[in-house]
């Protein structure tokens, strides 16, 4: 707005103003507003006028033509209706104020979507900070804008005033706004204010792990785990691969999100509602879908943490320990072993663990989704029945009876063989000492672990109270 134009910039910025496409004050010229980053100040798109909208999509359409598919909206996507008591004088096309303003994030996602959706429908992605309500359905991803990096909670005392919440304060986040109709959150690993310690770099990428949204980014070397050391860059390698693992299971619980409103993230009191006990660990566990226990490590200097396990069996991810509910344990958590439970009874489907990317790739060595689609892992936990469909209608089905526990694997378009862990040691019907095909499902009893998982044809092999097994192929087994 200051001076000749001297840039592109400058002269839409001139184009626009004259068009009335900024918001404006009470006398009609552009509002600067008080939250931009531009030196001097800026105006702000009016997304209540069609025509400014249109233009915006204009200018968006010159990168989502050029291949881009995404945007992460920070600066400008949030209006200031007021600074301490005094109302900003505002007017809007359509007639909003200052006390109407809040809608103004959904006006603004709703452009970048109709932009996206014009290049790629359905298929682009939008990440945000400041969508209010009823704004899901342009808020695919919300980020929380600027943690502190540590692990403070909110409104702690620091030596720059109070915290606006380090890792304790995403792990309330991702769970509050779950229940509020947005269930994908992503905080930056390691947060964003100040520089984060190794540990807390690594206990935040632990939790984001064993959340629907991983990400990390840089800022110098101070928060890429590589650059810490070989042991941090191990660690991260760790979690990133569990979590790309997790990938099908994630996917199934954005899908009943999508056609349930079913939050991915659940708050013990949500998911355990006759569990009093569990209130008071509403802020540090949470339930990772309806099957996985998640308790991440939020206080610095600690290797253990104490967990509330909700009514019900539930077995440590790691160890194979079994801890029956409701009950309060002290579980070891060090670095790269993060405290979660897995829930007797349920069902984990997951990528084999040696994809390295989910795109697509043509570097030499680099092994894509696309390269291994034709298999499926899972995770299973004998009791009850439970039953999956992932996104290319394969079916996993696993019954637990005292005759036995049967797995039933239906092929989708391009997951064809599945490999089964069956922890069979809560089986209602005692230990399990073989496994059988059954009706045309033929199935060959090999002596370990890695011969199963290696096999061209359907097997199975017992290790440890877990039983291995192999369809390949649409087929039925019955461990008993």
């Amino acid at each position: 707005p200051h001076g000749a134009p001297t840039d592109e910039a400058q002269q839409l910025y001139q184009q626009a103003a004259a068009k009335h496409y900024f918001v404006e004050d009470d006398t009609g010229a552009v509002y600067v507003s008080p939250a931009s980053p531009v030196k001097g100040g800026a105006g702000i798109i009016d997304f209540t006028n069609s025509s400014a909208a249109a233009f915006w999509e204009g200018l968006i359409a010159r990168a989502t033509t050029t291949g881009i598919r995404g945007f992460k909206c920070d600066y400008g996507e949030d209006f200031i209706p007021n600074l301490a008591l005094s109302r900003n004088p505002v007017s809007f096309s359509n007639g909003t104020t200052s006390t109407t303003a809040r809608i103004y994030p959904i006006e603004e996602h709703t452009a970048y979507h109709a932009a996206l959706d014009k290049v790629f429908p359905g298929d682009g992605v939008l990440i945000v900070r400041a969508s209010s309500w009823g704004g899901a359905r342009q808020a695919d991803i919300v980020w929380p804008g600027d943690l502190d990096s540590s692990f403070a909670h909110y409104g702690d005392i620091m030596s720059n005033g109070h915290s606006v919440g380090g890792l304790p304060a995403a792990v309330i986040d991702v769970q509050t706004l779950a229940v509020s109709g947005f269930p994908a959150f992503g905080s930056d690993t390691a947060g964003y204010r100040g520089d984060p310690t190794p540990e807390v770099e690594l206990r935040w990428m632990e939790h984001n792990a064993l959340a629907v949204v991983m990400q990390v980014y840089e800022d110098g070397n101070t928060r890429l785990p590589w650059a810490i050391s070989a042991a941090a860059g191990d660690e991260y390698k760790a979690m990133a691969t569990l979590h790309q693992q997790l990938e099908p299971y994630n996917a199934m619980l954005m899908t009943a999100a999508q056609m349930h409103g079913d939050p991915p993230v659940r708050p013990l009191p949500l998911a355990f509602p006759s569990d009093a006990a569990g209130v008071a660990h509403a802020d540090d566990e949470y339930m990772l879908g309806p099957d996985l226990l998640v308790a991440p490590v939020i206080t610095a200097g600690a290797t253990s943490r104490s967990v509330h396990v909700p009514p019900g069996k539930w077995v440590h991810w790691w160890t194979d320990q079994i801890v029956d509910g409701p009950a309060d344990v002290t579980i070891a958590a060090p670095l790269g072993q993060p405290a979660f439970f897995a829930r007797s009874g349920g069902l984990v489907p997951m990528l084999p663990a040696d994809i390295d990317t989910l795109i697509d790739a043509t570097a030499p060595g680099v092994v894509t989704l696309a390269s291994r689609a034709t298999e499926m892992l899972a995770r299973a936990w004998a009791g009850g029945t439970s039953s999956v469909t992932l996104d290319d209608g394969s079916q996993i089905q696993v019954t637990d009876a005292a005759s036995g526990v049967t797995v039933q694997w239906s092929p989708g378009k391009s997951a064809r063989n599945l490999t089964l862990d069956l922890d069979t040691r809560t089986h209602a019907g005692g230990a399990v000492t073989t496994v059988a095909g059954q009706g045309s499902t033929s199935l060959a009893a090999l002596g370990t672990v890695a011969a199963v998982q290696a096999s061209s044809r359907s097997a199975w092999a017992l290790a440890g109270g877990h039983a291995w097994i192999r369809l390949v192929g649409a087929g039925t087994a019955v461990a008993h």
